[in-house]
């Protein structure tokens, strides 16, 4: 083999970035493991056993987010630059335009590798920042830097060597091996946004099935950001199919969806209206979360709806950081489990007080030993219900208590573990946050009252999230419209017995159940 001085310095290069991707620790890294030891005891030992003995139905689906969410604390504290940021996640099949779309945002470079074997793609976090940085974790929970060139190198292969145009050995592929990658650049210009761009899901029957496009893995990471940008290609099917309609809705559905009609320039400015509209029936129709409907195309970056799609962004990086939502997606696994359990013994308590009536009317000694037997097994269902009650509060303390430590440090709010059961998930009544502060304050107007309110709502979407005299908005009306129920001409004309104040009563009270479908 005769190589040449480039070559020998590009295998010398391959070695160095191997023995880096494979590292088994780093100062980062092993710093924070130490920390994390008290949380990862409960959440890998104590956990599973509690819920080994006794879980609820959906047990499956709470601890696979629950790790998750986990796992994404994992990133924010290896890679403080996520930390206060809003993620924007990708999601959508593979090869949807997900990654061309980054690459597009950030000037039409080739950053993020396009049209790679799903088996080797990675979750790529994209960030702003003064300088091109690139790190990423490992599956040893090492933290690493990366040179940019890497990247590509890392999706395609390690390790390919060629001889006078020949290639003589076969590249590595290591994409099994990341977690995530982490690409901090000023090319990505919103500040306080992070992209997520998530390997596709594909089903196990799907030519593009792996381990890294599983749908569990898919829904568990969309699941952890706080926006979702789903691409549609509408090279192919024009609308949702029924796959991607039933993994958006086992969805978060709090988390708010954008679909992004990817590769719309192969279709003509009718074909595109047509295609919008049937999205959106399918929206109404499915029940979807989605707030709007845009077309993108990578060969016209500034036209279709680009400027749209920027201004939205804009608006995203100017709203406000939720800094509970660690809490609140941590919450509920305990709080479910504590749900299940309570209600659990409730329904044995119940029964056991049933059993007992009966034992007073019983008519011969073999229906009182029937009950005896029910009512001890109905006692011990309670006793363990009771107990795996107080086991899992005492779980959610702990874990609570850790975990703020670790956060303190790093910045990431967490409430005091006794505050956790009195963290709202999502204020819904208006009106009863409006009588509260009334009641707390004896009808005294303060003045931080305002500041009080907006810090009440924060993060909730408004029924109308578009300006009064808009297309948008008349569109919103009409779809409403559409589905109330007014009386016919003939019925008014020909006196028909008709209560008109319980006919609006209904129709206003329909207008008010609308709000899951409106855009």
């Amino acid at each position: 083999m005769n190589l040449n001085e480039k070559e020998v310095e590009h295998i010398v290069w391959n070695y160095e970035q191997l023995r880096n991707i494979v590292r088994l620790d780093s100062m980062v890294g092993m710093n924070w493991k130490q920390k994390l030891g008290y949380v990862e005891n409960i959440i890998k030992r104590e956990l599973p056993t509690l819920l080994k003995e006794v879980a609820p139905p959906n047990v499956y689906e709470l601890t696979a987010d629950f790790n998750a969410e986990y796992e994404k604390f994992k990133d924010f504290i290896l890679y403080e630059s996520l930390i206060g940021k809003n993620v924007v996640g990708l999601g959508g099949g593979f090869s949807s335009g997900k990654s061309s779309f980054l690459n597009t945002l950030m000037g039409g470079g080739e950053i993020l590798p396009e049209n790679i074997n799903p088996s080797t793609s990675v979750p790529a976090y994209l960030v702003h920042g003064s300088q091109n940085v690139v790190k990423a974790i490992n599956i040893f929970d090492a933290c690493i830097q990366l040179d940019l060139y890497a990247i590509n190198e890392i999706a395609h292969g390690f390790g390919a060597v060629e001889e006078e145009g020949t290639q003589i050995t076969d590249a590595v592929q290591l994409g099994h091996v990341l977690k995530n990658l982490f690409l901090e650049t000023g090319l990505q210009p919103y500040e306080n946004l992070v992209f997520l761009d998530t390997p596709g899901y594909s089903k196990p029957d799907s030519e593009h099935y792996s381990a890294k496009t599983d749908e569990d893995i898919a829904r568990q990471q969309l699941n952890t950001v706080d926006l979702i940008l789903w691409f549609l290609p509408v090279n192919e099917s024009g609308s949702f199919t029924d796959s991607d309609i039933n993994f958006i809705r086992s969805l978060d559905q709090e988390i708010p969806i954008t679909v992004i009609c990817s590769k719309a320039n192969r279709r003509t400015g009718q074909q595109r209206k047509e295609i919008k509209a049937k999205i959106r029936e399918q929206i109404l129709m499915e029940h979807l979360n989605v707030n709007e409907v845009f077309f993108f195309d990578t060969e016209t970056p500034d036209g279709l709806d680009s400027q749209k799609i920027r201004d939205l962004f804009q608006e995203w990086n100017q709203m406000r950081y939720q800094e509970e939502v660690f809490a609140r997606h941590f919450k509920r696994l305990f709080w479910e489990c504590r749900e299940y359990y309570r209600k659990k013994k409730e329904e044995a308590s119940a029964e056991i007080r049933n059993l007992n009536n009966a034992l007073m009317l019983k008519e011969n000694e073999e229906v009182a030993v029937y009950i005896e037997r029910v009512r001890a097994n109905s006692e011990k269902e309670r006793k363990l219900m009771e107990k795996a009650e107080a086991e899992m509060v005492r779980l959610q303390t702990a874990f609570f208590k850790e975990i703020k430590v670790v956060a303190d440090e790093v910045g990431i709010y967490m409430p005091e573990p006794k505050d956790i059961d009195v963290l709202e998930d999502r204020i819904t009544d208006s009106l009863a946050v409006l009588q509260d502060y009334n009641k707390a304050h004896q009808n005294v107007v303060l003045p931080d009252m305002k500041e009080r309110i907006l810090d009440a709502f924060r993060g909730i979407q408004p029924v109308f999230e578009c300006e009064p005299g808009g297309s948008q908005y008349k569109n919103v009306l009409l779809d409403m419209m559409a589905e109330m129920q007014f009386p016919t001409g003939e019925d008014i004309q020909f006196g028909n017995d008709i209560n008109y104040h319980e006919l609006m009563q209904e129709v206003l009270g329909g207008t008010q159940n609308q709000n899951d479908k409106l855009m």
